[in-house]
């Protein structure tokens, strides 16, 4: 009943050729977080499903100049579902469950946050 994933990608990103601007290379692409991890551990006896999923950003350059920097951040979610029926699902969904302020982008000089602690609830029908 119980199930692990793990996923962990590095990226080694930088500009090799710019003709627009030479003063660029060398830098890291931007948006290209070097590390990202995903850790998730999940149960389902029955017709329970539950899962609990943490997500790594490394930091990464906003810019291809690399002059704004985002910080390395943790997300973690958290979902159960339960099978009503062959074709009936009930779920809840919480994304940031620890409600964890992170920045997101920083466009213009202007932090834009990562979205704060989402609940969604609902009811999923499968057509055969």
């Amino acid at each position: 009943h119980w199930h692990a994933e793990f996923s962990y990608t590095h990226t080694d990103t930088e500009i090799l050729r710019n003709l627009d601007d030479p003063a660029l290379i060398g830098n890291q692409l931007e948006g290209a977080p070097k590390n990202t991890a995903l850790f998730g551990l999940g149960y389902a006896p029955e017709q329970w499903h539950f899962n609990l999923r943490a997500r790594y950003l490394d930091e990464q350059f906003q810019d291809a100049s690399n002059e704004t920097r985002l910080p390395s951040h943790w997300v973690v979610d958290a979902s159960a579902r339960y099978m009503i029926n062959g074709n009936l699902e009930a779920f809840v969904n919480a994304e940031n469950l620890l409600d964890n302020t992170y920045t997101a982008s920083a466009f213009g000089g202007l932090d834009r946050r990562g979205a704060p602690l989402q609940v969604l609830a609902g009811l999923s029908w499968q057509f055969n």
